[in-house]
């Protein structure tokens, strides 16, 4: 048995069959055919490297050394009987590295790329993804066939590499670098602007987008949170003022202080977003404003948020989540972008421009588990009367103190609430030559100072509460009938906790019980809180004298206090984001969903 190796560095298309067809039918004997076609083909001499085909006088010990082909003068090392799938493997991976090379040499190459832009029918939109094919031309194929039938010449081998730009669905821009350089983008925005956090404007140079997205609150470690906690201390002026300094760690102490921040081994749901949408617009960062912080372990069916991109950048919309969705699904993050598009009117916020928010507790009342909806529904075994429950909920609608519903970890927060001031007060009337620059240099050198205006800071907090019945204009309780003494008689301002429920219904469908919030704010836990009260409602556990008095009590500061004498929350698992309420001049930014169009056959080939 004889063992043909053809080591030439040519197309398996170039060896033509006929020439072993010819070798055998020229009456060539056994022994003289496999040295002919060797001969022939160009290799002028080889070894057989079979075990049980050894020569006589060979040792058997010869076949750990490596087999050696002769090809054109060069010496081709070949291992085991693997030997050419050993070699075309290299040849493989020699042209796939100079396609990479190729393909990295056109996207480096400025001129290249701008070309790129201006040809007609290629827009910023476009989705492509970039296909590398090698290509011979005709004088080299002949030259490559001389050699194979004993010609002189180099050996052939194909490095033309072309590059062919197709419609499809983008992911290039996962493997391959960015189409625009950051100087670029910087050159968009006029000269001496930048965005300074906190503005409430759009910066220059940039459009808004709004984006709707949705997620399980028990895949997430909650929308966003700081992970770092930054140190301040006193320190007194010499003038008697009193300023805080940012303490900075040694840096024999940075590796102790960045070990024992806490961080939580999933992932925050903003964060992800914010990947993915850069992803998405080929931009470095984006930073995504929300129109709820919702609590750790709150599920969200829709989640208004908004970012500001530069107005250079135009997508479609289905390209945006299309691309986000591919970045989402190949990190294996259950998140889902429902839509994206640019702003109708641009001074939409998130945050600020929301009318009202809607949750939803959903209570499964009955004997058996839940089987469909286990991570988004309260188990709850006993009878509810639900008509009592609803009583009770429409004693809690309005404008109230609600802090007896509120978490007392937010008694800090409560505090420096209270201590803002109110009634007018004076500040700058900023316009644009009064913006921050972005070499520093105050705008006082050039345009002077700002202009003083009145400010209105609205309402008190002592103004506020004098408007509900519980409470005097000194922003005391007052004594109602029933009430201990002990707990009411004292004159305490707990009033930041005064919020409005717009609507509170309880409504039951089948064996759920479905509790509706509409608000404009909510404490913290006040939700489920409450929810655990008309829980007990339900039971025949509280009556109304009861309700009142929790109303009466406000905010208890102490968690020892508030474990023992009320009841504990509802669990988080149950609530749920419904949606975010808009004024009018915004709802016409609302996308229900986007799908993927109807089904067109397109011609995907293009031509650069």
């Amino acid at each position: 048995m004889w063992a043909v190796v053809a080591c030439i560095r040519t197309p398996p298309r170039l060896v033509p069959p006929s020439l072993v067809r010819r070798v055998v039918s020229a009456g060539t004997t056994s022994h003289d055919a496999p040295s002919l076609i060797r001969g022939v083909a160009g290799i002028v001499g080889t070894r057989r490297f079979f075990g049980h085909n050894l020569r006589d006088g060979e040792e058997g010990n010869d076949l750990a050394q490596d087999t050696v082909e002769r090809v054109e003068g060069e010496a081709v090392p070949v291992k085991g009987a693997w030997s050419n799938r050993h070699w075309s493997n290299e040849q493989h991976r020699e042209q796939q590295s100079l396609a990479e090379e190729a393909i990295a040499q056109l996207f480096q190459d400025t001129t290249q790329r701008r070309r790129f832009q201006q040809e007609a029918g290629r827009t910023h939109s476009a989705q492509t993804t970039t296909t590398v094919t090698t290509t011979v031309s005709e004088e080299e194929e002949r030259n490559s066939l001389s050699n194979l039938y004993g010609g002189e010449g180099e050996s052939f081998s194909p490095v033309g590499v072309e590059a062919v730009e197709q419609e499809l669905l983008d992911d290039a821009f996962l493997y391959f670098p960015p189409v625009h350089h950051a100087e670029e983008h910087a050159g968009t925005l006029p000269a001496g602007e930048r965005y300074v956090p906190g503005q409430q404007i759009i910066p220059p140079g940039s459009t808004r987008y709004r984006v709707d997205v949705q997620y399980q609150g028990s895949d997430f470690d909650g929308w966003w949170k700081s992970t770092s906690r930054q140190l301040y201390r006193r320190e007194t002026l010499p003038d008697g003022t009193v300023r805080r300094v940012p303490l900075t760690p040694d840096t024999t102490d940075q590796e102790d202080s960045s070990a024992k921040k806490t961080m939580s081994s999933r992932y925050h749901a903003r964060t992800v977003l914010e990947e993915a949408l850069a992803v998405a617009l080929d931009v470095h960062t984006v930073k995504v404003v929300a129109g709820v912080i919702p609590e750790v372990g709150v599920s969200v069916r829709r989640l208004c948020c908004h970012f500001d991109v530069p107005s250079h950048i135009e997508l479609q919309p289905r390209t945006i989540i299309q691309r986000a969705t591919m970045w989402l699904e190949k990190r294996q993050q259950p998140l889902a972008v429902l839509s994206c598009q640019r702003c109708k009117n641009q001074d939409f916020h998130a945050r600020h421009s929301g009318l009202r928010r809607v949750y939803v507790y959903r209570i499964l009342n009955r004997v058996a588990p839940p089987l469909f909806d286990a991570g988004l529904q309260w188990h709850v075994d006993r009878h509810l009367d639900v008509p009592r429950m609803q009583r009770f909920a429409k004693a809690l609608e309005g404008t109230k103190d609600f802090g007896y519903f509120a978490d007392p970890k937010m008694a800090n927060a409560l505090r420096r609430a209270a201590l803002s001031p109110c009634g007018l007060s004076t500040g700058a009337a900023l316009d644009e030559h009064q913006q921050p620059t972005v070499t520093g240099e105050s705008p006082r050198d050039t345009h002077g100072k700002a202009p003083k205006v009145i400010i209105e800071k609205g309402s008190s907090n002592l103004e506020r509460a004098a408007a509900l019945p519980t409470f005097n204009e000194y922003g005391q309780r007052i004594v109602q009938p029933g009430a201990h003494s002990r707990e009411y008689y004292r004159a305490s301002t707990n009033l930041p906790t005064i919020r409005t429920i717009d609507r509170l219904e309880v409504v039951r469908q089948d064996d759920e019980v479905l509790i509706w919030f509409v608000g404009k704010s909510f404490l913290r836990h006040q939700i489920r809180n409450m929810v655990s009260l008309l829980k007990a409602a339900g039971h025949g556990l509280w009556n109304e004298l009861e309700l009142q008095q929790a109303l009466q009590s406000g905010f208890e500061p102490s968690r020892r206090r508030f474990k023992r004498e009320r009841f504990p929350p509802a669990p988080v698992y149950g609530l749920t984001l419904w949606d975010v309420e808009y004024p009018t001049q915004h709802r016409d930014d609302f996308v229900p969903f986007v799908d993927s169009g109807p089904y067109e056959e397109v011609n995907i080939a293009r031509e650069i």
